[in-house]
This record gives structure tokens, C-alpha cells and sequence, in this order.
């Protein structure tokens, strides 16, 4: 596992766990639900229609699920996409290819999290 320093540019414990009055159960929760959820998906599927109003909104969904859960550089790379996106343009592939990277860097990250919060 890289360091806990690392782990905390992409996941800030501490911040989500104060949004939930440090309730790890909720957060544990929370987490789940982040790696169970659908909109990843549903904004490649908008990426491959050319659909960038709709990929707009869901990076925008992206961005503040990542942003209550202390995913900082998620939610920023997700606001990036979306600000392009809602201009009309298309995403310029260096933002996306990051964008993908930190997406799997903080999945891992969250599964990681999640195994921590596991008594």
C-alpha cells in the first residue's frame, strides 16, 4: 500500500468523516455506494455518443460525490471535464486520459479505505 500521504492527496478521511459527524459506518457506507455507482459508466457511455451536455451533467454529479467524500482531485478533474463539456467543446483527450487515471487511482484508493474502516 503506498503511503498514507499519497492515499490523502486522493482521499481525505478526515474531511469526509467530519461531513458525517465521524460516523465510519455511514462513511464505510458511503464508500460502497461510491464504487457501486453507476455514473462512471454512464459518462463514457455520454463520451462515445458525443453527448457532451449530457457527459457535462454527469461530471457534475462525478464532482460533487467526489467532493462530499473528500475525493479532492477527482472532483476537480471532474469540474475541468465539465466546464469544457458545458462550453460545447470536446474534451481534450490529456484531461480525459487523467481524469481515467485518477478515477482508478481513487477506486483503488477508496477499496483500500474501505478494508481500513473494516474492524
Amino acid at each position: 500500500m503506498e503511503d498514507n500521504e499519497t492515499l490523502k492527496k486522493y482521499i481525505d478521511l478526515d474531511a469526509a468523516l467530519a461531513r458525517v459527524q465521524g460516523n465510519k459506518a455511514i462513511i464505510k457506507r458511503m464508500f460502497g455506494l461510491f464504487l457501486q455507482n453507476n455514473l462512471f459508466a454512464d459518462f463514457e457511455n455520454a463520451l462515445s455518443q458525443s453527448d457532451y451536455l449530457k457527459a457535462s451533467e454527469v461530471a457534475h454529479g462525478i464532482k460533487g460525490m467526489a467532493g462530499n467524500l473528500g475525493m479532492t482531485i477527482l472532483a476537480d478533474e471532474s469540474s475541468k471535464l465539465m466546464i469544457q463539456m458545458r462550453a460545447g467543446e470536446v474534451p481534450d483527450e490529456q484531461i480525459l486520459k487523467n481524469y481515467r487515471e485518477i478515477l482508478v487511482k481513487t477506486r483503488d484508493y477508496t477499496e483500500k479505505v474501505i478494508e481500513q474502516l473494516t474492524p
